[in-house]
Protein backbone atom coordinates (compact mmCIF):
# COMPACT_ATOMS: atom_id res chain seq x y z
CA UNK A 1 0.00 0.00 0.00
CA UNK A 2 2.80 2.40 0.89
CA UNK A 3 4.49 1.76 -2.47
CA UNK A 4 1.29 2.69 -4.30
CA UNK A 5 1.00 5.94 -2.34
CA UNK A 6 4.62 6.82 -3.10
CA UNK A 7 4.16 6.08 -6.82
CA UNK A 8 0.94 8.11 -6.90
CA UNK A 9 2.62 11.06 -5.19
CA UNK A 10 5.63 10.89 -7.52
CA UNK A 11 3.42 10.86 -10.58
CA UNK A 12 1.29 13.74 -9.31
CA UNK A 13 4.28 15.86 -8.30
CA UNK A 14 5.76 15.34 -11.76
CA UNK A 15 2.54 16.37 -13.50
CA UNK A 16 2.17 19.41 -11.24
CA UNK A 17 5.73 20.46 -12.06
CA UNK A 18 5.04 20.06 -15.79
CA UNK A 19 1.82 22.08 -15.51
CA UNK A 20 3.56 24.77 -13.49
CA UNK A 21 6.33 24.91 -16.08
CA UNK A 22 3.75 25.36 -18.84
CA UNK A 23 1.96 28.09 -16.90
CA UNK A 24 5.21 29.96 -16.23
CA UNK A 25 6.19 29.75 -19.89
CA UNK A 26 2.77 31.09 -20.90
CA UNK A 27 3.08 34.01 -18.47
CA UNK A 28 6.59 34.74 -19.72
CA UNK A 29 5.43 34.70 -23.34
CA UNK A 30 2.50 36.97 -22.55
CA UNK A 31 4.67 39.46 -20.66
CA UNK A 32 7.18 39.43 -23.50
CA UNK A 33 4.37 40.18 -25.96
CA UNK A 34 3.16 43.06 -23.79
CA UNK A 35 6.70 44.43 -23.56
CA UNK A 36 6.89 44.48 -27.36
CA UNK A 37 3.61 46.42 -27.64
CA UNK A 38 4.38 49.12 -25.03
CA UNK A 39 6.59 51.32 -27.30
CA UNK A 40 3.98 51.41 -30.06
CA UNK A 41 1.25 52.18 -27.52
CA UNK A 42 3.36 55.03 -26.17
CA UNK A 43 3.73 56.49 -29.66
CA UNK A 44 -0.02 56.12 -30.26
CA UNK A 45 -0.75 57.82 -26.92
CA UNK A 46 1.52 60.78 -27.71
CA UNK A 47 -0.05 61.22 -31.17
CA UNK A 48 -3.53 60.95 -29.63
CA UNK A 49 -2.78 63.63 -27.01
CA UNK A 50 -1.33 65.98 -29.63
CA UNK A 51 -4.37 65.47 -31.86
CA UNK A 52 -6.72 66.06 -28.94
CA UNK A 53 -4.88 69.28 -28.10
CA UNK A 54 -5.03 70.52 -31.67
CA UNK A 55 -8.71 69.76 -32.01
CA UNK A 56 -9.82 71.15 -28.65
CA UNK A 57 -7.92 74.41 -28.77
CA UNK A 58 -8.15 75.20 -32.47
CA UNK A 59 -11.69 74.06 -33.25
CA UNK A 60 -13.30 77.45 -32.42
CA UNK A 61 -10.80 79.23 -34.70
CA UNK A 62 -11.49 76.72 -37.45
CA UNK A 63 -15.24 77.21 -37.04
CA UNK A 64 -14.89 81.00 -37.18
CA UNK A 65 -12.76 80.87 -40.30
CA UNK A 66 -15.15 78.49 -42.05
CA UNK A 67 -18.31 80.32 -40.98
CA UNK A 68 -16.98 83.64 -42.28
CA UNK A 69 -17.35 82.28 -45.82
CA UNK A 70 -20.89 82.53 -47.12
CA UNK A 71 -20.93 79.14 -48.83
CA UNK A 72 -19.86 77.33 -45.64
CA UNK A 73 -21.79 79.41 -43.12
CA UNK A 74 -24.18 77.64 -40.80
CA UNK A 75 -27.82 78.05 -41.84
CA UNK A 76 -29.94 80.46 -39.86
CA UNK A 77 -32.51 79.24 -37.34
CA UNK A 78 -35.38 79.82 -39.78
CA UNK A 79 -33.92 77.42 -42.35
CA UNK A 80 -33.53 74.53 -39.88
CA UNK A 81 -35.85 71.59 -39.98
CA UNK A 82 -38.78 71.81 -37.56
CA UNK A 83 -38.18 70.43 -34.11
CA UNK A 84 -39.08 66.81 -33.51
CA UNK A 85 -41.89 67.84 -31.15
CA UNK A 86 -43.54 69.75 -34.02
CA UNK A 87 -43.12 66.79 -36.38
CA UNK A 88 -44.46 64.28 -33.87
CA UNK A 89 -47.65 66.24 -32.98
CA UNK A 90 -49.75 64.20 -35.39
CA UNK A 91 -48.74 60.95 -33.71
CA UNK A 92 -49.96 61.86 -30.20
Amino acid sequence: MAEQVVKWMESNVGSIAENLNGILLAIYGYSLGVAKVIPSLFIFFVVFIIGLYLISFHLPKLYESLSSRKSLAMPSESTHWPRSSVCMQGFN
